[in-house]
This record gives structure tokens, C-alpha cells and sequence, in this order.
């Protein structure tokens, strides 16, 4: 086989190194092209007769023109159907996609999000469960009605991302139950400020044990995302109240708290704080329940900007999804050291110090 000359290597390395994208595919018909070439066109049959060598190179001009004009045609339509919307600061690619026109009317404000790392965990006391059962949690909210009404109870949706996938931060108890941060009011507070008081009691840091940015920041309450009713003194509760009934006994309400740039959060030593990706939650009730594998479905009305540690925006709804080589997942943020110990007592019959 000879070996093509350099003009004809220049040829056919702008055919593959400019339209190929992938590493692979490009190595393939790298060889592809360089295997018929050098066999089909760089040596011609014939090398004595002047007139088909005219004839031959006048041929090999139009073929060229040819495989030029498919190859760019081709990866022009690739192009127009593959959608990314990395931005321009993060796009790795010599061909950016064709971005159709604007297509988020009537949608609230884009949602900034920032990276899992951004923010730091630890723990304080442990908070102990008001009720030992649901019976007696169920007899507490029937005291509560008669005496004050109908409950108010507010939790937070907190969101951050990791690999350009919206977290939810949630608190797992006892290795099996998951719930928001938040609780319900007294009677007597205010709706944000007690929700606000209520957030602080189970993820603000205790005392001195941390300082710096994020330490003291104020929780920033957005939009309602949803309501919950329960009808009855019972565990069901509805997104909606029942036509036959006239007096809830609790309203839950679920708000978008808008996360600062740098955040400290604690958890109570007998808590787990978990950061669960989206795709997780939705359609699976039978481990999250109706409230929390709903919240896909509630977080949907927003665009979202994922935003890297250095501020910069990164990617943005529809978004980049993760990167290469990375499955997000659940990640246990800080608590559980009870359950821990447990383990370890269960295992070996003690705990090593």
C-alpha cells in the first residue's frame, strides 16, 4: 500500500477530524477512509496510458467534491436533531447544536442551583420523635384540632445538584422513614417566621460549632409547590380536599427554599441527611410516597441553571443531564452514626473506639 501524500492526508484528516465528534467513531472510519483511499484512489490501475490517468484524476476531483459535500450535509442533519444545552462557557465540542427559538413563556423566574460541595454538613443532639407511634401521633393531632383548629404544618423542598441533576435534600429516621425538613407551627406563630424557626431547629448549626460563609444565612421561602390535605385522623392525606368533607384536620404545605451559594447544615445525630436525585423519587411511592415521589412532578415548572464551584453557569434546563462516566444516586450527606453503632454491635458484639 503506498502511503497517500501529504496534501492527501490533509484531505481526508479535515473529512474525520471535523465532522466526527466521538473518539471512537472517528478512529473506525478513520480507517475506513484511509483503507479506500490509498487502495482505490491513490493508485490507479493504470499508469502508463496519459489519457485515463486525465480521465482518472478529473474523476478523483468529483469524488472528493462529493465525499466533502455528503459528509458535511450529513453531520449538518446529526447536528440539527441532537439538542445540548450546554452552555457556551462549557461546550467541548468545535459544533455548537442549532438552538430553536424561545420556547419558556408564561414560566416563573429560571431557578439557580449550585453544586452538592458547595455546602457543608455535620451534626448536633439528637431530636427524639414527639409520638412512639402513629396511633399516638394521630391522637395528638385530634387534641391539637379541638383545641385550635385545624393543624399548619410546612415543609421545605431544598434543591441543589450534583453532575447537573437536581438533589433533594431529605432526612431518612429509624433507616426507613423519609420526610422533609420542617414541621408543623404552633398556633400562635406566623407562617413563614415559624416555618423559618422550624427549619433552624432541625438543620441549623448549634452555638460556635462553625463559622464562616453560610454559617448565618436566613432561609429564603419561595413558592407554594403544593398542598396537602388530611381529611380525617387518619395517615392519608390528599392533594386536594374531598368534596364531602367541610373541615380538614391538617394542611401540609410544601415551599421551594431557594438555596444561598454556601450553606451550613446540621442534623440530628439520630438523622440521616440525604441528597436524592430526581429521577429517584419520581413514580416511586412505594418507597418515598405519594408526597415525595410527586416532587418531580411539582419541581417541572421551573428551568433550572447548574451553576460549577467557581459560579460559573455550567448547564441549563433541559440541561446537560450527567456528565460522562457518572451515575447519580442517593448520597448519605451526615447523621446516622446511631444506626452505625448498631451495626457494628449487631456485628461484632461491641463497639471499637
Amino acid at each position: 500500500m503506498v502511503k497517500p501524500s501529504y496534501k492527501s492526508q490533509i484531505f481526508y484528516r479535515h473529512i474525520y477530524a471535523d465532522h466526527f465528534p466521538s473518539s471512537t467513531f472517528r478512529s473506525s472510519t478513520n480507517k475506513l477512509i484511509h483503507r479506500y483511499y490509498c487502495t482505490h484512489l491513490h493508485q490507479p490501475p493504470f499508469k502508463n496510458n496519459t489519457i485515463l490517468l486525465k480521465i482518472y484524476s478529473d474523476l478523483r476531483s468529483l469524488l472528493f467534491v462529493g465525499i466533502r459535500f455528503y459528509s458535511k450535509f450529513f453531520y449538518r442533519s446529526l447536528r440539527s436533531i441532537k439538542m445540548s444545552t450546554i452552555t457556551s462557557t462549557a461546550l467541548q465540542t468545535s459544533y455548537p447544536p442549532i438552538l430553536p427559538a424561545s420556547f419558556n413563556a408564561k414560566q416563573p423566574n429560571t431557578i439557580r442551583l449550585y453544586p452538592l460541595a458547595n455546602y457543608t454538613f455535620g451534626t448536633k443532639e439528637t431530636q427524639p420523635e414527639e409520638d412512639p407511634s402513629v396511633l399516638a401521633r394521630l391522637k395528638r393531632l385530634e387534641e391539637h384540632y379541638v383545641e385550635h383548629g385545624m393543624r399548619r404544618t410546612c415543609e421545605g423542598v431544598l434543591v441543589c445538584h450534583e453532575y447537573n441533576h437536581p438533589h433533594i435534600l431529605m432526612l431518612q429516621i429509624a433507616n426507613a422513614f423519609f420526610k422533609l425538613p420542617g414541621d408543623y407551627l404552633q398556633p400562635e406563630d406566623d407562617e413563614e417566621e415559624g416555618f423559618k424557626m422550624r427549619l433552624n431547629e432541625r438543620l441549623a448549626p448549634v452555638g460556635t460549632q462553625f463559622s464562616g460563609e453560610g454559617v448565618n444565612e436566613e432561609w429564603e421561602i419561595r413558592d407554594t409547590l403544593a398542598q396537602w390535605w388530611r381529611p380525617n385522623f387518619e395517615t392519608f392525606m390528599y392533594p386536594f380536599i374531598p368534596a364531602h368533607v367541610t373541615r380538614p384536620k391538617e394542611c401540609k404545605k410544601l415551599y421551594f427554599i431557594q438555596l444561598p451559594r454556601r450553606k451550613v447544615l446540621s442534623v440530628p445525630k439520630n438523622m440521616k441527611l440525604l441528597a436524592v436525585p430526581l429521577f429517584e423519587l419520581y413514580d416511586n411511592t412505594a418507597r418515598y410516597g405519594p408526597q415525595l415521589s410527586a416532587i418531580p412532578h411539582l419541581l417541572s415548572r421551573y428551568n433550572f441553571e447548574f451553576l460549577d464551584q467557581q459560579g460559573q453557569v455550567v448547564a441549563v434546563t433541559p440541561g446537560g443531564g450527567p456528565e460522562p462516566g457518572t451515575i447519580p444516586r442517593t448520597i448519605v450527606l451526615t447523621g446516622g452514626e446511631e444506626e452505625k453503632k448498631e451495626e457494628l454491635i449487631k456485628e461484632n458484639g461491641h463497639v471499637e473506639a
